[in-house]
């Protein structure tokens, strides 16, 4: 019995492409709220991607440790498209298997935000290199206004770091954090040394998952520090011929 060859669709929406907009760009609304549609056209496809890369490395250093937090990378080279993309635009790669008859459903490779732009080897190429959301965690703690009861939980903690970077917490990350560590006011440090400290008492680190959510990684979690993508089936996807980092 021979068996449909499997294969992979890509695509990359860039901004807010997947809100509804009139013919003058502006918004369409609903009881003021933006519309949001998930179409398979939506996005930008493999006749104007080239490459895409996506590499997140769970240590700061080569060899394995806790209390860490580094941001996954994206590297893409995509046909120049005409519509403005802006310093900071969001950038969403999604990816799903089809054979000749089926599809899956489309699924988010992380939630990425551009950095720098540049001409590629050709005239119409454009080149994108972005970090993801724990960049945010960079900036320092917030002193101002009413800093509230402190200590408070770990969780807590991270809940509000998480917010102060406009990120949502993995629900996984809930189920770990059931000790309640207790965290002193962490005023004068960044939210990337404090989510750090959080997470070496969990023997974990930080990073931010596929669709873009908090997640705290315990070391007995953590397998290879780069994985190659792979369908249902366990083949190694390509594009363009390259394996995929993820």
């Amino acid at each position: 019995m021979s068996h449909a060859e499997h294969k992979r669709n890509i695509k990359l929406v860039i901004g807010d492409e997947f809100y509804l907009i009139d013919e003058h760009a502006d918004y369409i609304t609903f009881g003021g709220t933006r519309i949001y549609y998930d179409s398979d056209s939506g996005g930008y496809g493999g006749n104007m991607l080239k490459e895409i890369k996506t590499t997140q490395h769970l240590f700061t250093d080569d060899k394995p440790m806790v209390g860490c937090c580094v941001a996954a990378e994206i590297d893409v080279t995509m046909v120049k498209p005409t519509a403005t993309i802006k310093r900071m635009s969001s950038i969403k790669p999604f990816i799903r298997a089809v054979n000749e008859t089926k599809t899956s459903e489309w699924i988010p490779k992380g939630i990425f935000y551009i950095d720098t732009r540049s001409d590629g080897e050709n005239t119409d190429e454009i080149v994108f290199h972005g970090y993801d959301a724990m960049l945010k965690a960079e900036n320092d703690f917030p002193m101002n206004g009413d800093i509230g009861e402190w200590p408070k939980t770990d969780i807590d903690v991270v809940s509000l770091i998480a917010g102060h970077m406009g990120v949502e917490v993995d629900t996984r990350t809930f189920e770990i954090m059931q000790r309640g560590y207790p965290v002193q006011y962490p005023g004068g440090y960044a939210m990337r040394e404090i989510l750090g400290y959080i997470a070496a008492m969990y023997a974990g680190n930080f990073i931010m998952s596929d669709d873009g959510k908090l997640r705290l990684v315990r070391l007995n979690e953590i397998g290879i520090e780069t994985h190659y993508l792979v369908d249902t089936a366990g083949y190694v996807l390509t594009f363009g011929g390259d394996r995929i980092l993820v």
